[in-house]
């Protein structure tokens, strides 16, 4: 999921997003092995067409939903909160705090407690 954000001061005044689903592969290149999964892999059966059908269904539904109902379910499925997390090319590990309004991440560093905020380039990890 690749998601970037045009800002205007502090004012969010745009969102990107991108998304990739591996259905049916079923090798990766040892370098992202460890970090990839498919559908096929989780042995789940399903054929592109449909796929792409109800994950256009799901966004025509969201775009009808005020943005509060959006982000609380996002929050939600995401399931983060209080979770570790490694920034790429951040030392240390940092746990989220929070999900702001525009969808950036407010995360705290274990050690220093540090705050900052995940922003547009950042490269987030955390373990389920």
């Amino acid at each position: 999921m690749l998601v970037e954000h045009e800002f205007h001061g502090s004012r969010c005044i745009s969102t990107i997003v991108g998304m990739g689903i591996n259905v049916e592969q079923h090798v990766f290149p040892d370098t992202i092995a460890q970090r990839c999964t498919s559908l096929r892999l989780l042995d789940v059966g399903v054929a592109v067409s449909s796929l792409l059908n109800d994950l256009r269904d799901e966004m025509a539904d969201l775009m009808t939903r005020p943005w509060f109902d959006v982000h609380a379910s996002w929050v939600n499925e995401l399931d983060m909160s209080g979770k570790e997390l490694r920034i790429a090319d951040t030392e240390g590990i940092w746990k989220l705090l929070r999900i702001a309004s525009d969808g950036r991440l407010i995360v705290r560093n274990v050690v220093t407690q540090m705050e900052r905020t995940v922003t547009d380039g950042d490269t987030v990890r955390y373990q389920d």
